[in-house]
């Protein structure tokens, strides 16, 4: 059974009502759709624009576009259990209102399928930001130890450091006295060189002397009847 439009018939359901000798009061009650009652009466849109009306002529449209955003905010909030009534009702009031009405829903929809799709999209990097949280972590420990090892190398060549300055400066300390030796050594080394140089001439005028004599005996021992000098000597004696 389709409700009536209290708007349009609202004189004749009255009439009726009082010659069938009903309770005026009892019917001018807001129509029920479907079997359901709103909480209270609809305000239509021109009960609506004469309600805030101030006699400003000026901004005709804005008044109206007030007047029926407070209309369909107070539809979403009188009809939330069955939408089907209130595309029935507001149907007989504003087709502008079933538009956007209409438009708000898309939009809902629209945004209720975004937020879904972000939550799987966000389902699905939970993965990842595991391993990204984990590579961080790791990063961080690297970031801790990494600073302690750097200490630990350098404290090591600081020792290597001290140890060979303190060898380059025993080594420092050394030298002269082992320059001294050498110095000492290669005066040494000069002496005897000269020395042996002396002896080796002194052996080969020595041996040139035997040599010579060696010959001039050999020759007088060549000749006849004659006895060198040496032997002559010899039996002299």
């Amino acid at each position: 059974m389709e409700a009536e439009n209290p708007r349009e018939g609202g004189g004749e359901t009255k009439a009726g009502a009082v010659k069938n000798g009903a309770d005026p009061a009892r019917q001018s009650q807001p129509v029920t759709v479907s079997g359901w009652k709103p909480a209270q009466t609809i305000p239509k849109p021109d009960d609506l624009r004469d309600h805030v009306d101030d006699g400003n002529l000026e901004f005709p449209q804005k008044r109206e576009e007030e007047n029926g955003g407070r209309f369909i905010h107070w539809l979403e909030v009188n009809f939330k259990g069955d939408p089907h009534d209130v595309n029935i009702i507001v149907s007989q009031e504003n087709p502008e209102i079933v538009r956007q009405l209409w438009k708000r829903k898309q939009m809902k929809e629209e945004l209720a399928a975004e937020i879904t799709s972000l939550k799987t999209e966000k389902v699905s990097l939970q993965p990842e930001n595991s391993n990204l949280k984990d590579e961080i972590q790791q990063l961080k420990l690297k970031l801790r130890i990494l600073p302690e090892r750097h200490e630990v190398h350098v404290t090591q060549l600081q020792k290597q450091l001290c140890e060979e300055e303190i060898h380059c400066l025993e080594m420092r300390k050394a030298f002269p006295n082992t320059w001294r030796y050498m110095n000492s050594t290669y005066q040494f080394l000069n002496m005897y060189r000269k020395m042996a140089q002396g002896m080796n001439q002194e052996l080969e005028e020595a041996l040139s002397t035997l040599r010579m004599r060696f010959c001039a005996t050999r020759e007088e021992l060549r000749k006849p009847g004659r006895q060198p000098s040496s032997m002559r000597e010899s039996s002299r004696t």
